[in-house]
């Protein structure tokens, strides 16, 4: 059944666009995510890559979004069509995201935290020095490996017209890939459009309470008080960032983490499984923390598939081999990082279990007691208040918010680097996927209205900190 997206005008004669169908929408943001995602892509193979494997790998990379654009659309029902959206609030949700990209200080429009002294670090030499690009340390030329996904475009534009508008076109990036969250999110929730793009813009957890909690128990641990601009620090060694907070510090980590989940959460709800390896394969270059935080949902969701792993491979197999390939090309760059390298220059990364910290079994009970109150305030209470909102029956959403807070629940008791990158970066895709499984239930009609109230209000208290995260930033 085609959509009825096109109405004439009774008055004017005139044929004017009322509303678009979400399976319409669905379709065009799918096209359009594997567009931002991969476009990066294409600039690093023909900067990075000689020319014969630059070719192959555009193949590699453009192969499933042309496969994707050719596939016949599924008929959607008229209840589907029911849902909808007008064009001025899909207008409305833009600028509400534009908003947010301006106060973020991306592009330089808004005050800019400390991170961005190695964001605009890395923007300004990839304009400057010609790539791939390498650098001089004690003597020694080493190659960059990181994850340059989301400064490739505007360096690319930046190296013939210069820094300022380089960050023009960074800031309209993040822009265009902030939209995509706001309506993927609206999308996946299927409520209400304005409280979706409310839920998730000031989602965060209970950082506050943690903080009016610790706060007095710091001085006596670590010999200073906690400030309250590192309230979000709270738990003293993990933190789970909020919406606001990953947008203002880290939108490289955001866009992909936010954008993968939506592609794989839409397969998930409609109960396909198609080109799963080929989403994990496009977070890559974007960020390695994000394709880790994707695989236990990946992998939990092929086992919980009734079709045969070959089936699966039988009839969607070029998406994925190209999802492989991509991304195994980057993580070989990725490997460089483990190349010896002398010692002038080297260094060791930590990776361990946060209990090897303790240094007699007290310190090991308090870290357990700590970890257990930083699950519960950041990710547990929602988590527990949803699962009794969903309905029994629902067994996708909740395999779905276990696979969550299981995963949330171990990923403190690892310590990678000295901030540990491994919990507040690997966490970004679970924590949207919570936020997107409360958005479905919260407005839903359900006779346990006082949970309903209850999750409402712990969101609110929640939402303090992107208000005072928003409020650093002006």
């Amino acid at each position: 059944m085609k959509p009825n997206i096109w109405q004439r005008s009774s008055t004017s004669k005139r044929i004017i666009v009322k509303r678009i169908p979400y399976p319409v929408l669905k379709r065009h943001l799918t096209r359009a995510t594997f567009i931002f995602l991969a476009l990066p892509y294409l600039i690093f193979f023909y900067g990075w890559l000689h020319w014969w494997l630059a070719i192959l790998m555009t193949v590699v990379c453009l192969l499933p979004i042309v496969w994707d654009w050719k596939r016949p659309q599924e008929a959607s029902t008229p209840a589907q069509e029911e849902l909808s959206i007008q064009f001025w609030q899909i207008a409305v949700v833009c600028g509400a995201a534009l908003l947010f990209v301006l106060i973020s200080g991306i592009g330089g429009w808004g005050w800019q935290t400390s991170d961005w002294l190695k964001h605009n670090m890395v923007l300004r030499d990839l304009i400057a020095q010609p790539w791939p690009l390498y650098y001089q340390l004690e003597g020694v030329q080493l190659p960059l490996v990181y994850y340059l996904a989301y400064y490739l475009p505007a360096a690319l534009v930046g190296k013939v017209f210069g820094w300022v508008v380089a960050n023009q076109v960074l800031l309209i990036e993040s822009w265009v890939g902030l939209s995509l969250t706001f309506l993927w999110g609206l999308v996946l929730i299927k409520r209400s459009w304005w409280k979706a793009v409310l839920l998730i813009g000031f989602f965060a957890g209970l950082d506050v309470v943690g903080y009016l909690l610790m706060a007095p128990a710091t001085q006596a641990l670590l010999g200073t008080p906690l400030s309250i601009r590192d309230f979000e620090w709270w738990s003293i060694g993990w933190i789970y960032f909020s919406f606001t907070h990953v947008l203002f510090w880290v939108p490289n980590q955001g866009f992909a983490g936010w954008l993968a989940m939506s592609l794989l959460l839409k397969e998930w709800f409609d109960r396909e499984r198609r080109y799963t390896l080929w989403y994990l394969g496009l977070t890559t270059l974007w960020s390695p923390f994000i394709t880790f935080g994707l695989l236990p949902f990946v992998l939990v969701d092929w086992i919980s598939d009734h079709r045969s792993l070959l089936d699966w491979i039988r009839k969607y197999s070029l998406p994925n081999l190209c999802g492989v390939l991509l991304g195994g090309l980057v993580g070989l760059m990725y490997l460089a990082k483990f190349y010896p390298m002398p010692s002038q220059v080297g260094g060791n990364i930590i990776f361990t279990l946060i209990f090897t910290f303790a240094r007699n079994p007290l310190e090991v009970i308090a870290i357990a007691l700590l970890i257990a109150l930083f699950w519960l305030f950041e990710c547990g209470l929602y988590g527990i208040l949803t699962w009794k909102l969903l309905d029994q029956d629902d067994r996708q959403s909740r395999l779905l918010l276990a696979i969550v807070l299981i995963y949330l629940a171990i990923l403190p008791l690892f310590q990678y680097g000295y901030y540990n990158e491994l919990v507040h970066k690997t966490s970004i895709p679970a924590l949207f996927a919570l936020t997107i499984i409360i958005g479905r239930i919260l407005w839903k009609n359900n006779r346990k209205r006082g949970m309903q109230v209850a999750l409402t209000i712990l969101l609110a208290i929640g939402s303090v900190t992107a208000l005072i995260n928003i409020g650093f930033q002006l």
